[in-house]
């Protein structure tokens, strides 16, 4: 830690509070993540958010081929100074500015292999919606892990039914298979943040997507659970009105019901009833 801050007050740098950084500074942590995640040589790893290089330096060591997105410009200029002989031998690429518009514009180039892997410490104001986005349509990740507050990790893989279950527990579950890789406390940190942290390891689910029309399943998955107060007809009322309870009995599930006490595949099987609805003339 001693040794960060002498470096970023040489380059008169600082912690910006809107990119939420936090660097891990844990070196036992770092391996556990490197373990989880599976590197090898020769694979192709994306990071988000490299901040000084500690994760990016573990990838090189064990051989992967490592893409690095960042948003910190002094960081940024750091990290092409300290890598600059594995940038120029081919080891790391740093792509600058937001992930969140930068990694998608990667995935859309055809010239540009997909990763094999994904790591990121994710910053805690935006780690939900990162994770629900790239979910969606054809940017999942076939392999990542991330590390985010423990309350967005019991969000993720909640149950139908527990306190933390909803839209975005149905996504990561529709999309991924999850498990928790490990457990950090606010001290692996600097700055120290004032929660706990967890490293979730998710793989793409092989029988993605399980419905035709994965934009309406997301309609439909976040139109239910818009007001957790209300049943699922009244939630689902205003996409497809007085059709409404004949695509809730079609499919099986009862009109007054909540969307927290059903599953992805109930969701699933509305998704499709509502399709053909929409597809028959």
């Amino acid at each position: 830690m001693t040794e960060i801050k002498r470096i970023l007050n040489d380059r008169g740098l600082g912690m910006r509070k809107q990119f939420g950084q936090n660097f891990l500074i844990h070196s036992g942590a770092r391996r556990t993540l490197l373990s989880a995640l599976g590197v090898t040589a020769g694979m192709g790893v994306w990071e988000i958010g490299p901040g000084l290089g500690a994760m990016s330096a573990e990838f090189m060591e064990a051989g992967a081929v490592v893409t690095a997105f960042e948003i910190d410009r002094g960081f940024c200029a750091l990290l092409r100074e300290i890598f600059a002989r594995e940038i120029g031998e081919g080891a790391l690429t740093l792509v600058e500015g937001d992930a969140r518009k930068t990694l998608p514009a990667m995935l859309a180039r055809p010239d540009i292999p997909r990763p094999e892997g994904v790591f990121g410490n994710l910053p805690y104001n935006i780690a939900a919606s990162f994770i629900a986005d790239t979910a969606l349509g054809d940017r999942r990740f076939p392999r990542a892990l991330f590390t985010v507050q423990k309350e967005v990790a019991r969000r993720m893989d909640a149950n139908p039914g527990e306190k933390d279950y909803s839209a975005f527990s149905v996504i990561c579950r529709w999309a991924y298979l999850m498990e928790t890789a490990a457990d950090f406390p606010p001290s692996f940190f600097w700055p120290q943040p004032e929660v706990d942290s967890r490293a979730v390891l998710l793989q793409a689910r092989p029988d993605f997507p399980r419905c035709a029309d994965p934009a309406l399943f997301s309609r439909i998955v976040h139109r239910a659970f818009s007001s957790r107060r209300k049943t699922i007809k009244n939630n689902l009322a205003p996409l497809f009105g007085v059709e409404t309870t004949r695509l809730l009995s079609e499919t099986g599930i009862d009109e007054n019901r909540r969307a927290e006490t059903l599953g992805v595949e109930d969701f699933l099987r509305l998704s499709q009833s509502a399709l053909s609805a929409i597809m028959t003339p």
